[in-house]
């Protein structure tokens, strides 16, 4: 499933402008899930379940010089 950048933005919007998210989820079609991934991804919402592109690329990056674990990441600090 390709997301749209512009789904993304109305969705964030619609929920700034105090829509709620059922409101937003009936709207659209999309689940409820859905539409908070989406408010995740533009940065509105914190899902523990939900890695954002952004904490995915974070993760990608550790990985590749060899972090895995964060006692790793504070002996770097």
């Amino acid at each position: 499933m390709t997301v749209k950048v512009q789904d993304i933005q109305w969705v964030k919007n619609e929920y700034l402008a105090g829509r709620t998210i059922d409101e937003i989820s009936i709207d659209t079609g999309k689940s409820v899930k859905t539409i908070k991934r989406y408010l995740a991804e533009a940065g509105v919402l914190n899902l523990s379940w939900h890695k954002t592109r952004e904490e995915n690329n974070i993760l990608k990056y550790l990985k590749s010089k060899n972090i895995t674990k964060l006692t790793q990441l504070a002996g770097k600090l």
